[in-house]
Order: structure tokens, then sequence, then C-alpha cells
């Protein structure tokens, strides 16, 4: 991954405003960066063109949208919230489970949660587990997935997961084009392979 230079916040004011796109991590700290241009202004100056600041979430959602109009990423035809995200895995979960005829789940919401969780943290970190390392809850949890992502692809649905790679692979293949030149990223401490 490439060095990062870093900015201070002072210096955010000085970048090309209609070429700078502002990452953060959430809308509290898109709202404290505002802030902090607002109250920069010299006195007397009421207005100052401002660079467009946004949650990555939020970024990535107008971008899936835009794919819209690209026949190698068309998105699916809704988007999960997270709560539909959570039903969804329950519902792989208990398809799985069924027909195992195993031992039952005490928590299915927790599992389907934590299921949720790691499905993001596996493609966020690129993470691969190797056959040795891999243990029967591992394997359990790879036949969630397999049932959860079958369910997206039958009913046509996204979850943010999935519409976050599909986004990626537009923006690598040239598909996509953001409209600026600079890339702030505030409020971050680490970046994932997927993002980095």
């Amino acid at each position: 991954m490439q060095e990062i230079p870093y900015l201070q916040m002072h210096e955010l004011g000085e970048c090309e405003s209609t070429q700078t796109l502002i990452l953060t991590v959430n809308n509290r700290f898109a709202r404290r960066i505002l802030e902090t241009l607002q109250r920069s202004l010299p006195a007397g100056q009421r207005t100052m063109e401002v660079p467009e600041i946004m949650p990555v979430g939020a970024w990535l959602r107008q971008l899936a949208d835009e794919l819209c109009f690209s026949e190698a990423f068309t998105p699916a035809a809704h988007v999960l919230d997270s709560f539909g995200c959570h039903y969804a895995w329950e519902e792989a979960i208990r398809h799985v489970e069924a027909a195992a005829e195993g031992e039952g789940l005490l928590d299915m919401r927790q599992a389907a949660a934590l299921a949720s969780e790691a499905d993001g943290l596996l493609d966020d970190w690129d993470i691969e587990v190797v056959e040795a390392e891999q243990s029967s809850d591992y394997e359990r949890f790879l036949r969630w997935r397999e049932r959860y992502h079958h369910h997206l692809e039958e009913f046509d649905l996204d979850d943010a997961n999935r519409s976050a790679n599909r986004v990626l692979q537009a923006l690598q293949a040239g598909a996509l084009r953001p409209p600026f030149s600079t890339l702030v990223l505030a409020g971050f401490h680490e970046l994932s392979p997927r993002f980095g």
C-alpha cells in the first residue's frame, strides 16, 4: 500500500474545492470538518467554497447508484438495510441448520449478526483461511455464507458488502471515474486492503 500524506485540519481549506472529496468515517466527523472550515473563515467573510464532505458509506452508495447505467456492473434491484441483511442471514442459517439436523442454535439473531460481520471482515481484509486452520465452526459459517449469497442472487438483492465490492471492481475496471483529483480521508485509523 502506498504512503498517504497527512494534512492538518487548517490545510483542508486550501484544497481546490471542486476537485476535492473528503471521505469521513461517519456523519458526525463530516459535520465536525464542516464546522471547522466555517470557523476558519476570516473576519467579515460569510461564505467559502468547501469541498464535498461525506461518510465513506454514503459515497459508496452514491457510486452504486451511478452503476445503474453500467451493463457490466449493474447493481441488484434492491439494497438491504441492516435489518433486512440480518433477517436474510437468519433465513440462510435456518435453512442450513434445518438441513443439517444437528444441534440447534440458541441465539439465531446473534449468529446472524456475527455472520454478517464476519462476511464483511473477510472481504474488507481479504482473509483466506487455509484448509489446515479451518475449524468445524468456520466450515459451518461457510455453508451459511454460501446460502446467504445464493439468497441474494436468487432475489436480486445487495447488501452493503456486496455493493461495495461491485463499486470497487467498477472503479478498478475504469467503469466509474470519480470527479475529483484529490481524495482526503478523515478520521480513519487504518485502511483495509479492500480500500487501500
